[in-house]
């Protein structure tokens, strides 16, 4: 009759992530993730009547009234904003990269 080695230690391979931390991962990631499409297939946006879904960047919205607009999706990548009101403004997705914020 053989006895198990005292030395040697029986180890269980840790338990899989829970479904919840790994649905938060994933939505995460999602929130993280930039738009589906490249910004070159925006339209070029008018930058007297700024909109959702389009490209702003060219754009000099400095003291504009932006209070209550829906930019979401918009591209706004370098835009002067001093003094701009963005109150209420909905900013879901938008770039904002080097924007004078």
């Amino acid at each position: 009759m053989t006895e198990a080695a005292p030395w040697r230690l029986t180890t269980t391979p840790p338990p899989p992530p829970s479904r919840t931390q790994t649905a938060a991962f994933i939505a995460l990631s999602l929130a993280l993730t930039t738009p589906a499409y490249p910004e070159e297939t925006l339209p070029q946006g008018d930058c007297a009547a700024p909109r959702a879904s389009t490209d702003l960047h060219h754009c000099d919205l400095a003291g504009a009234a932006l209070a209550g607009i829906d930019l979401s999706d918009t591209r706004l990548d370098g835009v002067r904003r001093e003094n701009a009101n963005p109150t209420g403004a909905k900013l879901v997705r938008a770039r904002v990269q080097g924007a004078d914020l």
